[in-house]
């Protein structure tokens, strides 16, 4: 702050003005805690997308509040497991809404904050995008334009009074959406990439290098084989179920390149920016929760033709209105399971009557009026949480999880965001000229299941860690037999639902680790 202002006198101007109402008029990415003595209140809060957690504990007037909640794991939280918390994390993966691993310890949700008065909590809303208006332009250029002034913004922000800073750098949209802007805010901005030559159709390289040419950045890159997972045995309790225990290796190289300086990632373009809805998204059912019977007709008539392979009509009326329908109807999540069949070691999880079938995951977050926005919001809670990695061993920034950003990726239309074969229309149109064309509308896919069973299959400690004495097994999980074949088979690279097996993997690690915790507090 200009003038000798701290932030902190900043906040508690704030606060003596908005009261509890501070939250809502806050932007950027924080947690904070404020309390008045005098009137034996206090407020806790974080950014509106909820990109820097905050865990909070109160027992018998007495306020506890962490961004990680192992700080706050004592014996109460330790003997008072919520186990259908941990079933629902290894289900659906991400955050929950306000419930963690422990029933002791709660977690403020996306757009909401907590006041403490007279030893009780509350919870408030300070942001909610469903009244957000639509936003409609008259041609398709001014769409370019307001995202192109919105990344700007954002990247100018997470890199004020920074001298130099990183990039992680791939050849895949979002970083190099950041790229331009972070250039012009930041003259000694360096990149990183994570390469792997060694895997050819995995490897992001060739195109990460036309990019640092262009652009003459000074660029690192570190093989994959040189950090794979699995690296070392987990040593620092993780507090909760965390994938940071298996990029050890990762996380330490990383910290030793960044030092001081910031990362800013392009983490989250995934989330709202049109990617990953499926070859029948779920928005073609909208105009049904509008009576628009006629007007959802034409745009699945359109995708049908447009998409590739050709699939008959019964099809799209099925998986492009019917099921995200009915699925919106009962609250469920709109776009169908991550896997297709539910893996033999999960006893958690089975419908009664199709045992080989996953169970629908429920909606993430809070109920909109339509499938393509329950999409788009769910993304975003399960995402926007920082699940940080790095184990804050170096800062990092997320530009793209910037509130006016996701505000305004909400509210324009869908067709300047997914068309058929090809999603994320309006970020690929705003990079027209600022990289190759063939780098532009190119798909990637990264090194992640590579890197997995590689670095699974070279530790047989961590081999022998998660079979010995599975300890999912013994809260009714997994099966104990069916869990350690599971492990075997992804070393010999056939890990069947990998993000459900990687999640498994963590909550094992917590569990284990869980056993032999001793808090702080029992060493006095």
């Amino acid at each position: 702050c200009a003038g000798g202002v701290s932030v902190a006198d900043v906040i508690a101007k704030g606060f003596e003005r908005w009261g509890r109402r501070l939250a809502a008029r806050l932007d950027g990415q924080f947690a904070l805690a404020v309390a008045d003595r005098r009137g034996g209140e206090a407020l806790l809060a974080h950014d509106a997308l909820g990109v820097v957690p905050l865990y909070w504990s109160l027992e018998v007037g007495r306020l506890r509040f962490a961004t990680r909640v192992r700080d706050l794991v004592d014996d109460e939280a330790r003997n008072s497991i919520n186990l259908k918390e941990v079933r629902r994390y290894l289900l659906d993966g991400g955050p929950g809404a306000e419930d963690t691993v422990y029933r002791s310890i709660g977690r403020l949700e996306t757009g909401t904050s907590l006041w403490i008065s007279k030893g009780s909590a509350s919870r408030q809303s300070d942001w909610d995008p469903r009244g957000v208006e639509p936003v409609v332009y008259g041609s398709p250029e001014q769409y370019v334009d307001h995202f192109l002034s919105l990344v700007r913004e954002s990247v100018k922000g997470a890199l004020r009074d920074r001298p130099s800073a990183w990039l992680g750098l791939s050849g895949g949209l979002d970083s190099n959406t950041l790229l331009p802007p972070a250039l012009d805010a930041c003259p000694g901005l360096k990149a990183f990439s994570i390469i792997a030559p060694q895997w050819p159709d995995a490897d992001e390289s060739p195109w990460i290098k036309r990019i640092v040419e262009r652009r003459g950045l000074v660029w690192q890159a570190i093989n994959a084989a040189d950090v794979l997972p699995f690296g070392e045995l987990p040593q620092r309790f993780c507090g909760a179920p965390d994938s940071a225990v298996i990029h050890q290796r990762v996380n330490a190289a990383l910290a030793g390149l960044i030092g001081t300086d910031i990362e800013i990632t392009g983490n989250g373009g995934d989330s709202f920016m049109g990617a990953e809805m499926g070859p029948a998204p779920s928005h073609l059912a909208d105009p049904l929760f509008a009576g628009d019977l006629a007007g959802a007709i034409g745009p699945v008539r359109h995708w049908m033709r447009e998409s590739r392979p050709r699939r008959p009509l019964a099809y799209w009326l099925t998986h492009g209105l019917l099921l995200p329908a009915l699925r919106h109807v009962r609250r469920s999540s709109v776009r169908p399971p991550p896997y297709h069949l539910h893996p033999s070691w999960l006893l958690c999880g089975r419908r009664p009557l199709r045992r080989s079938r996953p169970r629908q995951p429920k909606a993430a977050a809070p109920h909109c009026k339509t499938p393509g926005h329950q999409a788009i919001l769910d993304d975003l809670w399960q995402c926007a949480e920082d699940q940080n990695a790095s184990d804050g061993l170096y800062a990092c920034r997320y530009p793209l999880f910037h509130r006016p950003l996701f505000e305004f990726l909400w509210a324009i239309p869908w067709s300047q965001k997914h068309l058929p074969l090809c999603d994320r229309y309006l970020q690929r149109r705003a990079l027209k000229g600022l990289i190759d064309d063939d780098i532009r509308t190119r798909i990637g896919f990264g090194t992640g299941t590579r890197s997995f069973v590689e670095g699974l299959r070279r530790s047989k400690p961590w081999q022998d860690y998660l079979c010995d004495s599975p300890r999912l097994a013994a809260l009714g999980l997994v099966d104990a037999d069916g869990w350690r074949h599971a492990i075997q088979e992804a070393c010999a690279g056939k890990t069947g639902a990998e993000a459900l097996l990687l999640r498994a993997m963590t909550v094992e690690v917590w569990l284990k680790q869980l056993s032999d915790f001793r808090p702080a507090s029992s060493f006095s």
